[in-house]
């Protein structure tokens, strides 16, 4: 795939390049969530005045300490306290939900915030750009062509244009929301480690089911991708992080002598280790509450776990 880093001259942002007809979104054609008392995502465009994070002054609590989770003032499906899929799974503890600005559980497509063209900015925030997140990406430059059939591959790049562009601030602001596994723009590893990377959104071909959870390992519902390994954008599925396809972590990992649950390793304090190599990375290494597991604690009234760590939604 093309790649010249963050150039702001990104292929057919300016309408002078590249597909412009609307990127699929898996089965969701409409994006409306409307029904069941949500709300409705009509104008989810980029035009919104605050981020991912933004919700009411509290949150409500629901069910057996559940705590409703809003993206950008809005409760989804993910965030709802519900078991909308019915498998005895809510929220963050269903592994279709991604995060709170996800409006199905049993599928990887979120249902929410369709483009209009084949350029596309975070994934996993309320709407998909591009142009707000300072990150975007014409998807038609991957040669694996996740985007088909709508944004098939394209090899027409012209000279001095770039197939992405990734700012400081989608670190911030798109970063935190992206799972282990991930880029930011819905390309993932599945199951963590495996190199298998798969497009979230992908289109199913010839009467394949969604791509979701059951259906991971067939091209023909999740389309193979190729992750934009850039800083603030791609989030790697390390050896001690819960990933999504990976819901559980060897021993050591979860030891006292882990960084996550003691002060040493080996007998010596963290500090005085010598190499990383000879410690464990941490299940959160940005010092998020560990999540995810039968042992750990639920996230905060203001959090939301996702793929082991609790994401607070300021």
């Amino acid at each position: 795939m093309p790649d010249v880093g963050g150039s702001s001259d990104v292929f057919g942002l300016d309408g002078s390049g590249g597909d412009e007809s609307p990127l699929p979104r898996g089965d969701a054609s409409s994006g409306d969530a409307s029904q069941d008392g949500r709300a409705d995502s009509e104008d989810n465009s980029d035009s919104r005045s605050d981020d991912a994070f933004s919700h009411p002054d509290s949150h409500s609590d629901v069910g057996l300490g559940c705590h409703q989770a809003p993206c950008a003032g809005r409760t989804y499906r993910c965030g709802d306290c519900m078991d909308n899929d019915g498998d005895g799974l809510v929220d963050d503890r269903d592994p279709g939900c991604l995060g709170p600005c996800d409006d199905t559980e049993d599928v990887y497509d979120i249902g929410i915030g369709d483009t209009a063209t084949c350029l596309v900015d975070c994934y996993f925030d309320q709407d998909q750009g591009p142009g707000n997140d300072g990150c975007t990406y014409n998807q038609s430059c991957d040669p694996l062509a996740p985007g088909t059939p709508r944004c098939p591959y394209r090899s027409d790049l012209p000279p001095g244009r770039s197939c992405h562009r990734v700012e400081d601030r989608c670190g911030s602001v798109c970063g935190p929301l992206v799972p282990n596994g991930c880029d930011c723009f819905g390309c993932c590893e599945i199951p963590g480690g495996s190199g298998n990377f798969v497009y979230l959104g992908s289109t199913p071909v010839d009467g394949a089911p969604p791509c979701g959870p059951e259906s991971v390992h067939n091209p023909m519902s999740c389309r193979p991708c190729t992750p934009v390994r850039l800083p603030g954008c791609f989030n790697s599925c390390e050896r001690c992080e819960l990933c999504l396809g990976r819901r559980e972590l060897p021993p050591d990992c979860l030891s006292s002598a882990h960084p996550d649950g003691g002060a040493t390793f080996d007998g010596r304090s963290r500090d005085a280790t010598p190499s990383s190599d000879s410690w464990p990375s941490p299940r959160c290494p940005r010092g998020e509450q560990p999540c995810g597991l039968p042992s750990d604690p639920p996230c905060p009234p203001n959090g939301f776990c996702v793929t082991g760590c609790c994401v607070i939604l300021l």
